[in-house]
């Protein structure tokens, strides 16, 4: 196995008695985009929690860099893994820059004060995601659209190598969505980040995917780039859906239209 990178190596996850991912084997290309798709419950949010640590495995192992995720120190890996969960909730009073502020935790250590260069990454965040204006707005005031890139602010302040987003697109209308998205590439293109994330939308996943992945009942259907993958034939498989697929006429890739 290639040791840079992150990998589920046969991983089986069983939840509240049932088994949501049957060993399971996924790997995250470096340096590039990939978008899970599927069906509802068909594991996609699992394996994104389980490879962000937050579920425990029933067999298999998580490798970041050739070391088991399950043995590594907390905050160090949080420095190298970010996730924005698909629902969060924030303590009430809770500012939109205080929200931010908390993806600068990994970098704290015991009597450390903040730093220009916390302070500098939670801005740049806050622009990033059009909320800077919003700043000191409580998060609880916010419209869901504005909650969510309050949530993102806190993950792409984090600064980590890995960002694994978990339907980032909830709540947006689609002109937000669209700018969402350009934000995840804008920031895989400029600084090489490696970006995992659960679309709903295929069309939007082959918009801003280097590789999609399709999922279904727990297991990997099928991976590779849009213009490969995303097919008719593939999406009768995987949502039942009796489709055409065009280019796009502005980007050139592939267009999933309902027949």
């Amino acid at each position: 196995m290639t040791t840079a990178g992150l990998f589920a190596d046969n991983i089986h996850v069983r939840l509240a008695g049932k088994t949501i991912l049957p060993e399971l084997s996924f790997g995250l290309t470096m340096g590039e985009v990939t978008v899970i798709v599927g069906p509802n419950a068909c594991g996609k949010s699992t394996l994104l929690r389980s490879l962000a640590r937050l579920l425990p495995l029933s067999a298999g192992q998580i490798v970041l860099d050739g070391h088991d995720i399950h043995r590594q120190p907390t905050k160090q890996l949080a420095r190298r893994l970010g996730l924005l969960p698909q629902s969060s909730e924030a303590p009430a009073g809770l500012t939109v820059h205080g929200l931010a502020a908390r993806g600068r935790t990994p970098h704290q250590a015991p009597f450390r004060p903040w730093t220009r260069a916390d302070e500098e990454a939670v801005e740049k965040a806050l622009n990033a995601t059009g909320m800077d204006h919003l700043a000191e707005r409580p998060v609880e005031a916010l419209s869901g659209g504005q909650r969510q890139r309050a949530w993102l602010a806190l993950a792409l302040a984090q600064d980590t190598d890995l960002l694994l987003l978990d339907e980032p697109t909830t709540y947006l209308d689609l002109p937000h969505q669209i700018e969402i998205l350009d934000l995840v590439r804008r920031l895989n293109r400029d600084s090489g980040r490696t970006i995992a994330m659960v679309l709903h939308d295929i069309n939007l996943a082959a918009r801003v995917a280097d590789r999609i992945v399709g999922m279904k009942d727990g297991r990997i259907a099928f991976e590779g780039k849009p213009a490969d993958v995303v097919t008719a034939d593939r999406m009768a498989e995987l949502f039942g859906l009796n489709c055409v697929v065009i280019p796009d006429p502005l980007s050139g890739g592939p267009l999933v239209v309902p027949a």
